[in-house]
């Protein structure tokens, strides 16, 4: 299910639909809080929706070893 949620945020922020891609992978996230490609992905999302410090913290958690 992670994945499904994943592919489906690459397709809404595909199309330009940041608000859209960031709710699916929060919903990836939910699912598996330590998924480092999710984060990162949240974290692109968020610098293209023009949230530079949400993305500063997802990257973080993303290169964390430990994700939260």
């Amino acid at each position: 299910m992670i994945f499904a949620r994943a592919n489906l945020g690459a397709a809404l922020g595909g199309k330009g639909d940041w608000d859209g891609a960031i709710a699916e992978y929060q919903k990836a996230l939910d699912l598996n809080p330590k998924n480092d490609a999710a984060h990162a992905n949240l974290a692109a999302a968020l610098g293209n929706k023009g949230d530079a410090d949400g993305a500063i913290a997802e990257y973080r958690k993303a290169l964390s070893p430990e994700p939260q």
